[in-house]
């Protein structure tokens, strides 16, 4: 007669409740705790992601070489003297022509400075 008064259930019933409110605030946090894991592993591999673009390898300086199909030219010993290619930079292409001699242009020499002092109200 225990099992079926009205007292007993609504005990049964509040401690039921206390129960899933405890699993429900254990799950929220098991969920939260999940999420920011998976973030934290997300923003690690954009950034990953976003060292190995090419572009923004050629933002630091570097240029990709392309043969006349537009194949990308990974070794020096695959292009010929006369051949053509084109240099893609950051901020554009150009073509080139392989030839020898392999230095970098000199740069052009300051003129200089004129040895003479002008007067103050010349």
């Amino acid at each position: 007669a225990l099992r079926l008064s009205p007292k007993f259930i609504a005990l049964q019933a509040e401690r039921q409740s206390q129960l899933l409110q405890s699993f429900v605030a254990r799950a929220d946090t098991a969920m939260l705790r999940s999420m920011e894991r998976k973030t934290s592993a997300l923003e690690r591999l954009s950034g990953m992601l976003a060292s190995l673009n090419v572009l923004a390898v050629m933002q630091r300086g570097f240029a990709l070489v392309k043969d006349a199909n537009g194949a990308v030219v990974k070794h020096a010993a695959a292009l010929v003297d006369g051949q053509g290619v084109s240099l893609q930079f950051y901020d554009g292409e150009r073509a080139a022509t392989i030839g020898k001699g392999g230095s970098a242009p000199k740069a052009k020499k300051a003129k200089p400075a004129s040895t003479q002092q002008g007067g103050l109200f010349d």
